[in-house]
């Protein structure tokens, strides 16, 4: 097998690993740099520990935009910041200059104004319009009928089989109730939505995960999870109604935040405009809302949310209290089917916003109540996080634009009388140079809703400093730096102790003059944890150096092709361990079909060194993969466009290890050195 990975590696540069940008259109408008950015945050999101998410609601809503696209004068900072990425300072250049200059006639023109550039106009021009913005007219309900329908279905599984799909006898079962699960092998997902011109929409979401029962047992109705709304968003005095299943985010969401924006190192995007309300469209069965709400123009420059929310979640149950809650959204197995649906949650909430041309000042109040209170946890670390029967937050945000230099934050409080703040600076001295500053100071036993309904507890327990800056090196070149320091007060997850952690990043990017784009990045990270080896200290500091050089080059309009090294060193004082990864992708494009072709090798002497790599996947799938040990990874991505109306994609993916006979533990354990996966998606426009 070594000499199998040392020729697959030296004869690699004919294999060229294969990317093609169909599954978020936000990537590749940003060209090269936008889309690494973002494969970059996600990679940063799977390395914490936590589950990747899931941009589908990001990407449905780009979708909307692209097929009913805004007027300039009418998009709000929620649609220009949240979704299109435009910084504070530029969306206050273009309320000054529409406020001095009216109208913008032409992307031309836009380029003019400050702070935009030729690439920033390009980028945003499929969701926007220009010129005087059209007049309003009131609802035409005799044209709901003709508006236009997609329907989206996928299918998915692992081929190999895994311990937690055995038959055996119902006596065992029900001494395993953890480790076997219910339901086939077979992960299915259907999605629908309707647009209509009138601003109103409506959709829903079916999924069922693997190893959740279809039609049978704990599932007689089919799916396990479903998903609804209806939307209404217009230019009047109602702004936005939804009913059914939504999301909120305001402010710098310390106090109300769902879903997913794909922040990055860009000093600029530190203060991004949340997006408000917006209705929940993805597969995620933790991060939403229930029920109603509405934003509505109070007066010109004030807008108010009101929302009310009753829903059921996974939790614990334990005589009349929950002792914890689960948000995994998986019920596979007996003791994950006893949790579902156990609890039952209130929710409601109104947030006021004032939008100026320099300054917007917002402030809302939120509360939760739970059916049944939920115990303290016995865990140490836990012993400030929620519990109880209800929770309120309350909070007030501020962004206020002094020319070249934006300030923002946002200062919140909850029920047990703690306070947060997040807040900092973004800097624009110069069109090539950007830096921005940021600090948090969240005490541990400050409690926020978000926390307590996606579990994951990081909007405590945590004061740190961040700075970044960004400098363009001419027309060809951009770099940046940033630098953190946290400090957390109290124990964390397998740190018994206060602790603290620091973190330095850079990146270099650039082309060349061929056409291809050049990609390099150094990371450092100290964080300190448990030790295990010395019984007179409880914590030592651990540090990750990582580092990338990636090579992207598309030779003719319909090929894409991709080089890429990555390495790890993670350690102590004493031991150290490594990894390394190449990999290689070529795209094409052929008329009707395009695809993807990929391969990578690794080799790490730990988990410690793993390696993580952003693949492409089908639409409005999101995957990101943990490399560690020795192995290869292969997969093949096929779009084929079967008619101006159907399209298919097909995907399969097959890791292989050299250094274990079995994949993955417990359930999910294969007895074999390899996995293999397989997906298929169809797609229906009408």
């Amino acid at each position: 097998m070594n000499r199998a990975l040392f020729l697959t590696l030296f004869f690699s540069p004919c294999l060229l690993f294969a990317q093609w940008s169909d599954t978020s259109d936000y990537r590749e408008e940003d060209g090269y740099m936008g889309q690494w950015q973002v494969e970059e945050r996600l990679e940063q999101y799977a390395e914490s520990g936590g589950d990747v998410p899931d941009g589908s609601d990001l990407q449905d809503a780009l979708d909307e935009l692209r097929a009913h696209p805004v007027n300039l004068h009418l998009a709000d900072d929620a649609c220009l910041g949240g979704l299109l990425g435009l910084t504070e300072y530029q969306r206050y250049q273009l309320r000054r200059y529409i406020f001095l200059h009216g109208h913008v006639q032409t992307p031309q023109e836009l380029a003019a104004v400050e702070g935009f550039s030729e690439s920033v106009v390009r980028r945003i021009m499929p969701y926007v319009t220009f010129g005087k913005p059209p007049e309003r007219k009131p609802v035409r309900w005799n044209r709901l009928a003709s508006g236009k329908s997609s329907c989206l279905l996928r299918w998915g599984r692992v081929l190999e089989p895994q311990q937690g799909y055995r038959r055996v006898p119902d006596s065992i079962r029900a001494l395993s109730p953890w480790s076997l699960y219910e339901g086939s092998a077979d992960a299915l997902l259907l999605k629908y939505s309707y647009r209509c011109t009138e601003g109103i929409n409506a959709g829903f979401v079916a999924e069922k995960d693997a190893g959740e029962s279809f039609f049978r047992a704990s599932n007689p109705h089919g799916f396990d999870y479903f998903s609804g709304y209806v939307q209404y968003q217009g230019k009047g005095r109602v702004r936005r109604l939804v009913a059914g299943d939504y999301q909120l985010q305001f402010g710098q969401a310390l106090a109300m935040g769902m879903g997913f924006r794909p922040r990055n190192a860009d000093p600029g995007t530190v203060c991004d405009a949340a997006y408000g309300l917006k209705a929940h469209t993805a597969a995620n069965e933790s991060q939403f809302f229930r029920g109603a709400a509405l934003t509505f123009g109070c007066w010109k420059w004030m807008e108010a949310t009101l929302f009310l929310s009753m829903r059921h979640a996974d939790a614990v149950l334990s005589d009349s209290a929950y002792t914890s809650r689960s948000v995994t959204g998986y019920h596979r197995t007996a003791s994950e089917i006893a949790k579902e649906d156990a609890a039952r949650e209130f929710s409601a909430g109104c947030y006021l916003v004032r939008n100026g041309r320099s300054m917007h000042v917002g402030a809302g109040c939120y509360l939760l109540r739970e059916a049944m209170p939920l115990l303290p946890s016995d865990k140490t670390y836990a012993r400030f996080r929620f519990s109880g029967g209800s929770l309120w937050n309350g909070s007030t945000d501020f962004t206020w634009n002094l020319g070249h230099t934006t300030l923002f934050g946002e200062l919140a409080c909850s029920g047990n009388g703690s306070a947060a703040f997040v807040g900092g600076a973004v800097c624009e001295a110069q069109e090539c140079l950007r830096f921005s500053l940021l600090l948090r100071l969240l005490p541990k036993d400050y409690q926020a809703i978000p926390d307590v309904l996606d579990g994951s507890y990081d909007l405590s327990n945590v004061q740190s400093l961040q700075l970044c800056c960004r400098m363009l090196l001419g027309k060809r070149g951009t770099l940046d730096a940033d630098w953190s320091y946290c400090r957390y007060p109290w124990l964390r997850y397998q740190t018994d102790a206060p602790s603290q952690g620091s973190a330095l990043r850079l990146r270099f990017c650039t082309t060349d003059h061929g056409g291809g784009a050049w990609l390099f990045l150094y990371r450092w990270n100290r964080k300190e944890g448990n030790c295990q080896d010395d019984a007179l200290r409880i914590i030592q500091p651990d540090d990750l150096h990582a580092s990338r050089v990636r090579w992207e080059w598309k030779p003719v309009e319909r090929w894409r092709i991709r080089l890429q090294w990555d390495g790890t060193l993670y350690g102590g004082a004493d031991s150290w361990s490594k990894g390394g990864m190449w990999s290689q992708q070529l795209s094409c494009s052929l008329r009707k079909i395009r695809y993807s072709l990929s391969f990578a090798c690794f080799d790490t002497d730990s988990y410690q060194a793993a390696l993580y790599l952003s693949e492409q996947d089908v639409r409005y799938a999101t995957s990101v993969v943990s490399c560690s040990g020795r192995g290869v990874r292969l997969y093949g991505l096929v779009t084929w466009r079967l008619s101006a109306a159907w399209s298919m994609q097909a995907k399969l993916t097959c890791c292989c290890y050299a250094d274990r006979d079995a994949v993955g533990s417990g359930a999910t354990q294969i007895d074999k050195p390899h996995k293999t996966e397989i997906r298929l998606q169809w797609i229906w426009k009408g």
